[in-house]
C-alpha cells in the first residue's frame, strides 16, 4: 500500500491512522491481509516519531499495542467505547449552529475550549481533532493557532461538497463510498438539514459493490426483510407493527414503481444474475413459510 512510502524517510515521522476496517476486498480478500499491512505500518514508524489513533477501534488499538515503536496518542469522541484505552484527546459534539459545527475540546483531561468548524457531522470533528493532535504533539503547533486554523478551513473537494441549490434542493457531491463513510455522510447531513428529505444517490462502486451487487430496488428490499430486529413468531406480530416495519421500505417501492420503467428495466438486466439470486433465495422462504403454515 502507498502509505507504505510515506513512513521511515524521517526520524520523527507523525502518522495518523483513524480506522483499521476491511477495506479494498479485492486487494485484501481477507480481514487478516489488511491488518497486516498496518501491523508494517505501525512496526515502520520510527521510535521518535507519533501514532495519532482512533481509540474506539478495537483492531487498531490491539495493533499499535503490538507492534508500535513510536510514541502513541488516541483521540475519541465523548460515549465512544474505546476498551481499556484512557485517549488524550477527546472530543464533544454540540448542536449545530447554523453552517458550523461546533464541539467541545479535552486535552489530558483539560478544557481547551469551545471550537467550531465548517464542515458538519461527527466524522469531521474526528478528523479534525486527529488532525490538532498531529500537530500539537508531532510539531509543536499550539491548540489555539490550530482552533483559527479549523474555523477557516473550507473542507476539501467531494466531502460533502455543495454543488449548488437549484430550485431551493441543496446538492451535495461526496466520495463516500464505503457503507461505514456512507452512513457518516448521510448521518452528518441529517444533524445539518434537520427533518428536511434527504435523497442518496450512491454509485455502485468499490465496496458497495463488494458489500452487495444488487440494484437499488434489491437492495431496498433486502434491508427492508433483513432487519436487525430480532425476529418474532408471526403470531406475535400485529397489523401496526407490520405498518411501522415496512413503512420505509413501502414509501421507496412506490417511488420506484413511479419512476421510468425503461431505466429500472435496464438496471435489473445488468444485475440479472444478482436478481436472479436474491429472487431465488426469496423463493425458498416463500416455501418454507407456506410449508410451515400448512
Amino acid at each position: 500500500p502507498k502509505f507504505l512510502d510515506y513512513v521511515g524517510i524521517g526520524a520523527d515521522d507523525v502518522v495518523i491512522v483513524t480506522s483499521v476496517e476491511h477495506d479494498h476486498v479485492d486487494i485484501y480478500p481477507t480481514r487478516a491481509a489488511y491488518e497486516a499491512e498496518f501491523a508494517e505500518l505501525a512496526r515502520r514508524v520510527p521510535e521518535g516519531g507519533l501514532l495519532v489513533c482512533d481509540a474506539r477501534d478495537p483492531a487498531l488499538r490491539a495493533i499499535v499495542a503490538e507492534h508500535a515503536r513510536a510514541r502513541v496518542v488516541f483521540y475519541a469522541l465523548e460515549g465512544d467505547d474505546t476498551g481499556d484505552v484512557t485517549p488524550t484527546w477527546l472530543g464533544a459534539l454540540c448542536s449545530p449552529d447554523g453552517a458550523a459545527q461546533p464541539f467541545d475540546l479535552y486535552v489530558g483531561g483539560m478544557s481547551c475550549g469551545r471550537f467550531a468548524m465548517q464542515a458538519p457531522g461527527a466524522h469531521n470533528v474526528r478528523n479534525a481533532i486527529a488532525a490538532m493532535a498531529a500537530c500539537a504533539e508531532g510539531f509543536g503547533v499550539p491548540v489555539t493557532t490550530a482552533r483559527g486554523a479549523l474555523a477557516t478551513f473550507e473542507g476539501v473537494k467531494r466531502r460533502q461538497d455543495l454543488l449548488g441549490a437549484p430550485r431551493g434542493i441543496s446538492v451535495y457531491d461526496d466520495f463516500a463510498h464505503h457503507p461505514t463513510a456512507i452512513r457518516a455522510t448521510t448521518q452528518a447531513l441529517r444533524r445539518h438539514v434537520g427533518a428536511a428529505r434527504i435523497i442518496a444517490v450512491v454509485g455502485s462502486t468499490g465496496a458497495v459493490r463488494a458489500c452487495t451487487d444488487l440494484p437499488p430496488a434489491i437492495k431496498i428490499g433486502a434491508q427492508t426483510i433483513g432487519s436487525e430486529q430480532r425476529p418474532v413468531p408471526l403470531a406475535q406480530v400485529t397489523r401496526s407493527e407490520v405498518l411501522q416495519f415496512s413503512a420505509g421500505g413501502f414509501r421507496d417501492f412506490t417511488r420506484i414503481a413511479a419512476s421510468d420503467p425503461t431505466m429500472w428495466r435496464d438496471v435489473f438486466l445488468a444485475n440479472k444474475d444478482a436478481v436472479l439470486e436474491m429472487l431465488g433465495r426469496f423463493n425458498e422462504d416463500v416455501a418454507t413459510l407456506t410449508r410451515a403454515i400448512r
